[in-house]
């Protein structure tokens, strides 16, 4: 389960504060295969 209003530092992402579901939407926009896979999870 993701969580929408929890903010953490990523270090992947610059140390910017993202909530688990900006870095899925990030991770998903990098790659039409995952985000076709992710539909399916």
């Amino acid at each position: 389960m993701l969580v929408y209003d929890k903010w953490t530092k990523w270090r992947n992402f610059g140390w910017a504060y993202l909530t688990e579901s900006e870095v899925v939407e990030r991770l998903l926009s990098t790659s039409d295969e995952l985000r076709i896979a992710y539909a399916y999870y």
